[in-house]
């Protein structure tokens, strides 16, 4: 009996070879890459988040904690190299074998953009953090979608015995996120002729998905100030367009975000474009784009500043 008992242990041992026992490993780079895969594996796994600070993830310092972070990981999702620049030559180095790297823009079928360049009435001055192509994908809910779903079929090949758990977590969340794109359009379907400013280009995704009109670059350097030049083009830019509000986010200095907003007479908000609501709380991603049109709205749709 004992030895058809360990026969069967044998067999189920050697049959399993693809399961997965323990949780898995997970780094996600930006809150809102956390908060999806964190749906989408639920107890299956340890999600860690990389950047815990808010700031830009164009100009991120590695500290030596991340680094054994990322060593130990099972799977590290990121956005790319266009945003996460500095984690390029990190994951040059990191065992292919035994960690598993997933970019979300390199999901087929992606909705992308180029990044968009500003004018002063004479020249066209472009500056990219890296390459061509603008990374705020997650801007867009039907983008993540198809991250989640690319990110499930990928862990399925790699974890099959994980099939179910990922198939189920992700039919409830495919069906938040759609309905996630429908609320995001309805706060700001009244927004939609309203123009704007922003200090950093980065709602592309966003004004596209929601069918607003393409924001106004305050300047391809606005930590530098603005010239004389272009001070007068965007005050005839508001006169025009009729420009309400300036948009700014947490990594821009909010004394520069109000200078520019008193002398153009504008309304102002900063936005949180990664979810940082705390240091230690960072927003799950339905919440944080919640937050985000909210806020959007209450100054597109406010009266205009005497």
């Amino acid at each position: 009996m004992k030895f058809l008992f360990f026969l069967f242990f044998l067999f189920s041992s050697l049959s399993c070879g693809s399961c997965y026992t323990k949780p898995l490993k997970i780094v996600a780079t930006i809150p809102p890459l956390a908060s999806l895969v964190k749906s989408l594996v639920g107890d299956a796994g340890e999600v860690r988040l990389l950047l815990e600070s808010e700031g830009s993830p164009h100009s991120y310092y590695m500290k030596p904690s991340d680094l054994l972070t990322v060593e130990s990981a099972d799977i590290i999702l990121w956005i790319g190299p266009e945003l996460e620049s500095f984690l390029v030559p990190i994951l040059e180095k990191v065992d292919k074998k035994s960690v598993k790297v997933f970019s979300a823009l390199s999901v087929k079928d992606l909705v992308t953009y180029g990044y968009r360049c500003v004018s002063d009435g004479h020249h066209a001055q472009c500056h990219h953090h890296h390459g061509d192509l603008d990374p705020h994908i997650w801007l867009d809910p039907y983008n993540m979608i198809l991250v989640a779903e690319a990110l499930k079929e990928s862990l399925i090949h790699q974890f099959p015995s994980l099939k179910n758990i990922l198939e189920e977590n992700f039919k409830e969340l495919k069906t938040k996120l759609a309905n996630l794109d429908q609320k995001v359009k309805n706060i700001l379907r009244n927004s939609s002729s309203q123009s704007f400013f922003v200090i950093h280009d980065a709602l592309q995704y966003l004004e596209e998905s929601a069918n607003l009109k393409p924001s106004l670059p305050m300047s391809t350097h606005p930590e530098s100030g603005l010239t004389i030049r272009r001070l007068r083009t965007l005050k005839k830019i508001v006169r025009l367009e009729k420009v309400r509000c300036l948009f700014g986010d947490k990594a821009y200095d909010p004394e520069l975000l109000a200078k520019f907003a008193r002398k153009l007479n504008l309304s102002y908000k900063i936005l949180d474009v990664l979810g940082y609501r705390d240091y230690d709380t960072p927003l799950d991603y339905e919440d944080m784009m919640t937050s985000l049109v909210l806020n959007m709205s209450s100054c597109l749709t406010a009266a205009r500043k005497p």
